[in-house]
């Protein structure tokens, strides 16, 4: 059985240094925390809540964050690939140089969030809402921007490359120096 610990208050706790793979930590109150040096692989951290928190360089491949909450979290350098944030919320969060290649944006809210720089090649944003936010210089390679929402987001210098934007609907969108070869859509 995997461990499993949900419902809690985690903010005073000290998980620094905690390593978990399959572990179970929902709906758990993990603001102001320094995870910076956490691996949680595979684990399943639904409905959680980082708010002001420090995830910079951890590791969360695979791991099952939906309808996570995320305000004003450093997650600068995160490795999250395959990771899934289904109906997740990024208010304020700077994710630069992170790699979230082949992770699930579904149906996310993303709002005045930095992912400059950061691996997304394959990743799913369909149905998204993004606003006032930053993917210069991304790999958005084979990304789905299926009818997502998109206002004032910069792609300057990002690849999307075989990149899909059906019915997508693009607002004051930069796509400055972006490379689009094989993009579909909008």
């Amino acid at each position: 059985a995997q461990p499993a610990l949900s419902d809690t208050d985690l903010r005073s706790t000290c998980l620094e240094y905690l390593s978990a793979a399959f572990c179970a930590l929902m709906k758990n109150d993990l603001s102001g925390q320094s995870l910076s040096t956490v691996c949680l692989q595979s684990c399943q951290l639904q409905e959680s809540r980082f708010a002001g928190a420090d995830l910079s360089g951890a590791r969360m491949d695979g791991s099952n964050l939906m309808q996570t909450h995320f305000e004003a979290t450093r997650m600068v350098g995160v490795q999250a690939p395959r990771a899934s944030f289904l109906s997740a919320r990024f208010d304020a969060c700077d994710a630069s140089n992170a790699n979230f290649t082949g992770a699930m944006f579904y149906n996310a809210q993303l709002a005045q969030s930095c992912f400059a720089g950061a691996r997304l090649a394959g990743s799913n944003w369909q149905k998204s809402r993004v606003q006032n936010a930053q993917f210069a210089h991304a790999d958005l390679s084979n990304t789905r921007f299926d009818h997502s929402r998109m206002v004032q987001t910069s792609f300057a210098r990002a690849s999307l490359d075989r990149s899909s934007f059906h019915h997508a609907e693009l607002t004051r969108v930069n796509l400055g120096g972006a490379s689009r070869k094989g993009q579909q859509g909008t």
